[in-house]
């Protein structure tokens, strides 16, 4: 292992204490490794976090690249990526290949940015105790102990000890509050309030709101993942809006068929037609619903990893219009979800078909493997017709959707959609009366809604017409709603 570390410390240009504080060890740790004097376990929490600290500093560095040719890595996400890091480390016939004397030998200087202030130094979870959110709101905001003490009228042994604190004081509400007062204050005159918006993961517009002080308050005291709470938040809020009737000003069903079949005038032949771009994009899709809605009982299997700026608007009502009648016609639609394994991406993808979902004719999927950051595919399939399409990613408007109808090429189709299954996992499912849970379930009542936490699941229940149950079954929402529930206890 000794020689392996020095080889990737070679490669990255980087220090033992610049790994060591990344991966949350002591550098005496890291010596020791480097000497062969110590040697891990690989089931020790130790090179976890080792791997852990290598991955972050890659990252830091945008060295990623880089540390895959190492360890000869053909993943792309954090998890396969750490994952082939580990296995690496103890593969005895792993080569070291890279030639070290062709590489640079000092790493570019970056700029120093006002995000950079508060990106956390070691381990994940800093940003999650009160002590360090408060760090950074001061680092951000370029003000000591003295000058918030001041400012404040308290001491500064106070603010000392409230930077070394992992929960918030539960006594002091009102003195917290003025802090985030006057660092709000602050942070506005140094003209970094967008800077603040990316840290804490969240949209600009919401620190330009008039609660934005409330807002940061809540963030400086909440422990964990606050664009994950807020994200929760907004879902649940989706569930208690959830009624028999869609609200929107929807378009006929006749005036979107007539523009599905407006579409059908570009074909080439019977069989096949083009569509190029994010327009060509949305009138293959109508096409492609008005023609497998025409059918009792149709069926479609849906997956798209690009950008879903294609539907959004007065398109997207168009579109929903169309997959109602399909449903209305007895549908069975099975998705694919394309999400990031980032909790805020999957319940947006959630509440955007909430309204579908709610038929039970919707099974909802989330594959297991990276999309990738080259190409990106979408995979429409029904029994009469097929919108396919592979185009790079961010250029999608130089993407041609192939739009078919082919029995043989529709056959090949759905066995290619069949193996994208076999590498998903449910995403959630729909029952339409509560679901009450007991026994190993972490349970909160929130009056109209009911969160049961179990080791395997989240159950959500609307207790208000209409009833309703989401079991949710991804286990970073079951870790996220886990924290959430912890605050109402």
């Amino acid at each position: 292992m000794k020689e392996k570390l020095k080889y990737l410390t070679d490669i990255l240009g980087a220090t033992d204490i610049e790994i060591a504080k990344r991966a949350g060890l002591p550098k005496e740790t890291m010596s020791r490794l480097r000497s062969g004097a110590r040697v891990l376990k690989k089931n020790s929490k130790q090179i976890a976090k080792l791997v852990k600290g290598i991955f972050v500093y890659a990252e830091d560095q945008s060295l990623l690249e880089r540390l895959r040719g190492a360890i000869d890595c053909s993943a792309v996400d954090e998890t396969g990526i750490k994952t082939a890091l580990l296995e690496w480390f103890f593969d005895e016939e792993a080569v070291l290949k890279q030639e070290l004397d062709k590489l640079p030998k000092k790493r570019k200087t970056r700029l120093k940015k006002d995000v950079d202030l508060l990106e956390p130094k070691n381990a994940e979870q800093d940003m999650a105790s009160f002590g360090n959110r408060l760090k950074a709101l001061m680092q951000l905001a370029e003000i000591s102990n003295a000058q918030l003490a001041e400012q404040t009228g308290t001491g500064e042994k106070y603010i000392s000890r409230l930077r070394g604190r992992v929960e918030p004081p539960k006594t002091d509400v009102g003195m917290t509050r003025e802090i985030t007062t006057c660092l709000m204050k602050r942070i506005g005159e140094l003209g970094r309030l967008e800077a603040l918006a990316d840290f804490m993961g969240i949209p600009m517009e919401r620190l330009e709101a008039a609660d934005s002080e409330a807002f940061v308050w809540n963030y400086l005291c909440w422990r964990g993942d606050f664009s994950s709470r807020e994200a929760i938040q907004t879902f649940l809020e989706q569930i208690r809006g959830i009624s028999h009737h869609t609200g929107l000003k929807l378009p006929e069903p006749e005036t979107v068929l007539a523009e599905a079949e407006a579409a059908r005038e570009k074909s080439v032949s019977e069989q096949v037609a083009y569509y190029q771009g994010e327009s060509g994009l949305q009138q293959a899709v109508l096409r492609f619903l008005a023609d497998n809605g025409k059918e009792d009982q149709p069926e479609l299997w849906l997956y798209s990893d690009q950008s879903m700026e294609w539907l959004q608007g007065e398109y997207a009502l168009k579109w929903f219009v169309l997959m109602r009648e399909c449903l209305k016609k007895g549908a069975r639609i099975r998705v694919v979800h394309n999400i990031a394994r980032e909790l805020p991406e999957m319940l947006n993808a959630i509440g955007f078909w909430m309204p579908l979902y709610l038929s039970g004719q919707v099974e909802a999927y989330y594959c297991r493997k990276h999309p990738g950051e080259r190409f990106s595919n979408t995979l429409f399939l029904g029994k009469k017709a097929c919108v396919r399409g592979t185009g790079y990613i961010r250029d999608e408007a130089g993407c041609v959707y192939d739009y078919h109808t082919d029995a043989e090429r529709l056959a090949f189709d759905q066995r290619t959609f069949e193996k994208l299954l076999q590498d998903s996992e449910p995403l959630l499912s729909i029952q339409h009366c509560p679901t009450h849970m007991s026994g190993q379930y972490q349970i909160c009542n929130l009056n109209d809604i009911e969160i049961c936490v179990g080791r395997k699941c989240v159950v959500i229940n609307k207790l208000s017409e209409p009833f309703v149950s989401f079991v949710v079954f991804h286990e970073l929402m079951i870790r996220a709603f886990k924290e959430y529930v912890g605050e109402w206890e």
